[in-house]
């Protein structure tokens, strides 16, 4: 059957079908508007943001590849001077006297520091509690009460920092303040905050210059690509030696405690002519359940944690009076370099 009125479908079929095409222009146009402010003031928001970045632009760079770190700073900062080993601070040439507080354990100057592990622990262990990783320090001088002692942990707690766990330490005592924590390669690194730090308000509660500075620290990785890779399936590790190690030796001991040293041995010659070796460093391998009662290695040198799974803990140790000559005083300059590649493998 025919449709009773042809004429009038098609023209209702008609206009719906040219409303939409109306739609379309009208969202064409709207798209090439959109564009054009787009072209007009987005790329302006770019370059905005481009000279915020410039901000920084003629600010000069701080690399300590010994330390570990680098950092941006103002080219009207300065790197301090007369600080500890291991150690840098930097601020304003022209300090007003609000950065440097009389009286005050802190000032408003950002400090760095870099520490090898075992170096750290025994510099901070005032009690002699011989604690064997950083954890096991906060944790005992943190939970202790010991008066007005400037360099005693008053508490702390773990955040974040450079993308991986750190320790948010308040120091008791005169000095007072915030510092942050963290272990990495085999070292202790520390971010003591300036005396205006809160760190419950936004950026430490930092001024500009001073959160910009803390926001460009970064660890320097150790540079090994040319080192040679040794690796031990059995005990689950491998650690890089420089290409200078060709020749060294390795050789197991059995420890108390049921414990493994892997021993590497260094090659030398005596007056040019044969090849000697002495023993340079050990990876100590412990099952998990006696490591708490190990205290020393057999020659009397604390064994300090590198890792640690629910089977093993994995330690170092160095070798006694390790040097001597031009070929093993080099080879010492690098031990902890080495120990900073360790890897656990599957």
């Amino acid at each position: 059957m025919e449709p009773a009125n042809p004429q009038l479908e098609k023209s209702g079929w008609f206009t719906k079908h040219k409303l939409l095409g109306y739609l379309f222009l009208v969202l064409v146009f709207a798209g090439a508007v959109a564009l054009a402010y787009w072209w007009q003031y987005g790329s302006r928001t770019t370059i905005t943001i481009n000279d915020n970045d410039n901000k920084t632009a003629d600010w000069k760079t701080y690399r300590n590849e010994e330390y570990g770190f680098e950092f941006g700073y103002p080219s009207d900062w300065q790197i301090l001077s007369g600080t500890a080993k291991g150690w840098v601070a930097v601020g304003p040439i022209d300090r007003e006297s609000s950065w440097h507080p009389v009286g005050e354990g802190r000032s408003k100057d950002l400090e760095f520091g870099s520490q090898v592990l075992s170096e750290y622990l025994e510099e901070n262990d005032y009690y002699n509690k011989n604690p064997r990783s950083l954890l096991d320090y906060l944790e005992f001088y943190g939970s202790y009460t010991f008066g007005s002692d400037p360099d005693i942990v008053d508490n702390f707690e773990e955040t974040s920092f450079l993308g991986q766990k750190a320790y948010l330490v308040s120091e008791g005592g005169m000095s007072g303040g915030y510092n942050i924590v963290f272990e990495k390669y085999t070292r202790v690194y520390t971010v003591e905050l300036p005396y205006n730090a809160d760190p419950s308000a936004e950026n430490f509660g930092l001024e500009e210059q001073q959160y910009s500075v803390l926001s460009s620290f970064k660890l320097l990785e150790p540079k090994t690509e040319n080192w040679k890779t040794y690796t031990n399936e059995k005990y689950g590790f491998e650690i890089r030696l420089p290409e200078y190690w060709e020749g060294y030796k390795t050789s197991l001991r059995q420890l108390s405690y049921s414990g493994i040293a892997v021993s590497f041995d260094f090659p030398y010659t005596f007056y040019g002519t044969k090849t000697y070796y002495q023993g340079a460093f050990q990876i100590l391998i412990y099952p998990a359940e006696t490591w708490p009662s190990v205290q020393f290695y057999p020659d009397g040198s604390k064994p300090r944690k590198l890792r640690e799974t629910d089977t093993y803990v994995y330690a170092y140790a160095f070798g006694q009076d390790f040097g001597g000559n031009i070929e093993l005083d080099r080879a010492a300059k690098d031990m902890m370099k080495i120990i900073e590649t360790f890897e656990l493998i599957q």
